[in-house]
């Protein structure tokens, strides 16, 4: 008897460019709002998926997600749908909603990187990882 391996297919998708991301702001987890652009590319994302087999579809608990993955529900309506905020983007404490140079600059005064610096009331790079995985498995 041959044995048939059954692959599992995950796909990503980011949500829509967002007003914050325009103007260069950091979100985080705070909620930030699409612009016409996000908008229209959630809906390229929708269509572009609407003929994929989807079996569930899992998205943030944050607006901009939610949005954003509404234009990919309308053609898979009959898929369940879990929100998870151990999906969220990374915490950047008390960066969010500021000027991305701000927290370059904070890294550099302390010699950190992206992956190694952990903002005050926010996550490293690492804790990040480890929430995600949690949510993957």
């Amino acid at each position: 008897m041959k044995h048939i391996q059954k692959t599992t297919r995950i796909i990503f998708i980011r949500h829509g460019e967002t007003v914050e991301n325009k103007k260069g702001i950091i979100h985080g987890q705070i909620d930030g709002k699409l612009t016409a652009l996000g908008r229209k590319q959630a809906k390229l994302a929708g269509e572009r998926l609407k003929k994929e087999k989807i079996d569930i579809i899992y998205v943030s608990d944050l607006g901009r997600t939610k949005e954003t993955a509404k234009e990919i529900i309308k053609y898979h309506k009959h898929i369940p749908v879990v929100f998870d905020k151990r999906l969220r983007e990374r915490s950047f404490g008390i960066f969010e909603n500021k000027k991305k140079e701000v927290i370059v600059a904070a890294r550099a005064r302390v010699g950190k990187n992206y992956e190694t610096f952990t903002p005050k009331n926010g996550e490293s790079y690492s804790q990040l990882k480890k929430r995600v995985r949690t949510a993957y498995q």
